[in-house]
């Protein structure tokens, strides 16, 4: 069979499948994915295949195949710093970057990489050209350099480091808006240190003297999704299992001391669909402003500690909308996990609920409801707690999600995922 002699409409079809995801159960996934999602390798692998068929596929594959841009540093000596700048800046001036719709840029997975410090100084000349030239980027990831990785020892030292955010800073004011608005809608952020979020604070309203750099608050308050994380686990508090050496850099910026920095990227977009917060040593959220909270769809919440107020305020303040929370290693300043708990099951649309290892501040007024001890590492416990009625209030909960998908056509989770729905409603409890 003649492939080329198909109409166009067949080929878009063959294209349109091949992109797709393999091997992934999507039912229990949000339809908004707060980070930047990457195109699978096979899927690209097919997807460049099919550009060297004939014309029409080459057409039709190619902005398919430069949607998703991986700009990360190299992963091996192979490439050498020179030659990564030079593929990037001919990327940059190419008509292919036309397509780029989502941005990778920073730290790979993994990194053992001898040029790295000559690859900070050439990026911090081709990442913001590339940026400009993505007209159509509608998401970005930045992810910065992990304690855990061997790249540590040269981002230790607070030159490279302060290099590094330089460059972040330039990437982010050169994104300028394409027709009169904004098209980036989704930001990824990693940074080692609450420190980092700091200086992108001070500059978030601040313009530069040269006009085409635009203050970060005239993108930012018009995101969508928003993901800021710290990736410094170091020293103690970082793990809780199993601490690592202290990094110099964490032991001269605590990430505690500079949690308010940290959260004031939070308070910046005005009408945020869904919002993810992780934190490596438990942050106290209480100091973050809600007020722009109010249309949130998703919400994201690790190793934080939060009052109950504030967390049922924000389930308040997003009734109509909220339809996935997400929470890990959060720890309630005040209040119960019950009564929080029952505060999410008046919520109409949530169609999503997620918690593990969460439990209490053992400096907030209900330390005593903590257990005395982490349980053991191969078996986590979904809330920490001594308050037996937590974990029935869980069980109303699941089984109100599980409501909510049955009336909007989705498939309800198993006993495997939500093994606390069968236990009796409290109701039953307070009876007996």
């Amino acid at each position: 069979m003649d492939v080329s002699k198909l109409p166009t409409e067949v080929l878009a079809q063959i294209v349109e499948y091949i992109q797709r995801t393999r091997h992934k159960d999507s039912r229990y996934e949000p339809d908004t994915p707060a980070v930047v999602q990457s195109m699978d390798r096979d899927v690209r692998e097919d997807i460049a295949s099919l550009r060297l068929v004939n014309k029409a596929l080459h057409r039709l594959a190619t902005p398919i195949l430069f949607r998703y841009f991986n700009a990360c540093f190299p992963t091996h000596d192979l490439i050498t710093p020179d030659d990564w700048a030079a593929r990037l800046l001919g990327i940059s001036q190419s008509q292919v970057i036309e397509e780029v719709q989502r941005l990778n840029i920073g730290f790979g997975n993994s990194i053992s990489y001898r040029g790295l410090e000559r690859c900070l100084f050439e990026a911090a000349f081709v990442l913001p050209a590339l940026v400009h030239a993505c007209k159509k980027l509608t998401a970005l990831r930045i992810h910065g350099s992990s304690s855990s990785k061997s790249d540590v020892e040269i981002m230790d030292q607070e030159v490279n480091q302060n290099l590094f955010m330089k460059t972040v800073e330039h990437v982010l004011r050169r994104i300028t808006p394409n027709a009169g608005s904004y098209t980036l809608q989704t930001l990824e952020m990693t940074l080692p240190l609450t420190h980092e979020f700091t200086k992108l604070a001070d500059i978030s309203t601040r313009r530069s003297p040269k006009p085409y750099r635009q203050p970060l608050l005239c993108f930012m308050k018009d995101l969508k999704h928003l993901h800021i994380a710290v990736s410094d686990n170091s020293g103690s508090g970082g793990r809780r299992y199993y601490s690592s050496v202290e990094t110099k850099r964490h032991r001269k910026h605590p990430n505690t001391s500079y949690a308010a920095s940290f959260f004031n990227i939070a308070m910046l977009p005005d009408r945020l669909h869904s919002l993810s917060i992780s934190a490596t040593h438990i942050l106290d959220m209480d100091m973050l402003d809600i007020r722009n909270l109010r249309n949130l769809r998703e919400l994201q919440l690790n190793s934080v500690k939060i009052s109950q107020e504030i967390l049922a305020d924000i389930s308040s303040r997003n009734l109509s909308t909220l339809k996935s929370v997400e929470l890990h290693l959060v720890e309630l300043k005040s209040g119960t996990w019950e009564s929080m708990l029952l505060e999410f099951c008046v919520l109409p649309h949530l169609e999503r609920f997620w918690i593990s290892s969460c439990g209490y501040a053992r400096d907030g007024t209900s330390q005593d409801l903590a257990p005395g001890l982490w349980p053991p590492m191969d078996d986590p416990e979904d809330i920490e707690t001594v308050n037996y009625r937590d974990m029935f209030a869980l069980g109303s909960l699941q089984r109100h999600v599980n409501q909510v998908r049955t009336l909007a056509g989705c498939e309800p989770f198993t006993e495997y995922h939500y093994r606390f729905a069968e236990l009796p409603c409290l109701e039953t409890l307070d009876l007996e």
